[in-house]
């Protein structure tokens, strides 16, 4: 009677805790139903910033690229013609010499051989400004490259979120809510720095284009500043050329003896005519 007794009993708690963990089973399944949908949200959400977030490096790599390419090509235009106006200066002041009877023609072409050799080191040290408005701009987007590695761990920390509130029978709610609550920090911290990060990528393009045009004006400017100097050389070598007429004259020195001689009359015999 005794053993009856107690195995009654024991049957009888035995299927109460059934029943209470029955009725305790909707709320649970609900709680972790909504944390499981949150997590799902959240993922895609963040998923998604990743991907527009690479889309605006891309494309802002792309843009700044086509813009420098522009930009060196139209300030190269402008230099080209510049260096173009210089040389016709001097080709003017050759003409001009060259109106005195004056053998400036060496002094020309040291010039424009010296401004041509000029022009295409330049032209090719200009194209190294493109390389450093692109680096610029990886550089202004570095950190926030960097935080797609942010993102990419709170995707991997969801996948395991919920790994140390699991126990041999049930997952531990309480537990389940903290960890939610830490992770919600996270993902509000990302997505604040998300809408900073987005915008950046302009920033970033800006920077790039004020740096290429930095050194694209630096390096011109000093070429054109040489390139005068050039022509101030050449100039002083024209002005310094002696008059063709008169060197050819003055270079036959027994014929200058002569015609002064007749001038003074003190030539009555002179050898150029030795048969008369």
């Amino acid at each position: 009677m005794l053993k009856a007794t107690i195995g009654l009993w024991l049957l009888a708690s035995i299927c109460g805790l059934q029943i209470c963990n029955t009725f305790a089973l909707p709320r649970r399944n609900s709680m972790l139903s909504r944390y499981n949908d949150y997590i799902r949200n959240a993922t895609n959400e963040i998923k998604l910033n990743l991907s527009l977030l690479k889309l605006h490096f891309i494309n802002g790599n792309l843009s700044l690229y086509s813009y420098l390419v522009l930009l060196y090509n139209a300030l190269c235009y402008s230099f080209r013609k510049k260096v173009a106006a210089k040389l016709g200066h001097v080709r003017v002041a050759m003409m001009i010499e060259q109106e005195k009877c004056k053998d400036v023609e060496k002094c020309y072409d040291n010039a424009e051989n010296k401004i041509n050799e000029i022009e295409s080191t330049t032209i090719s040290e200009l194209h190294q400004c493109i390389k450093i408005g692109m680096d610029k701009y990886d550089t202004y987007l570095g950190p926030a490259k960097n935080f797609i590695n942010v993102g990419q761990e709170i995707l991997i920390t969801f996948k395991h979120i919920f790994a140390p509130c699991v126990n041999t029978i049930y997952m531990d709610h309480s537990c389940m809510h903290t960890e939610i609550t830490k992770m919600k920090t996270r993902i509000d911290n990302f997505k604040k720095q998300y809408m900073e990060y987005s915008m950046q990528h302009h920033t970033a393009v800006y920077g790039g284009l004020h740096h290429t045009f930095s050194c694209l004006n630096y390096k011109i400017n000093g070429t054109l500043f040489i390139v005068t100097e050039v022509m101030k050389q050449s100039g002083i070598c024209m002005k310094g050329t002696e008059n063709v007429m008169k060197q050819s004259f003055f270079s036959n020195s027994r014929l200058t003896i002569i015609l002064h001689n007749l001038r003074s009359n003190q030539l009555f015999h002179f050898d150029l005519f030795e048969d008369v």
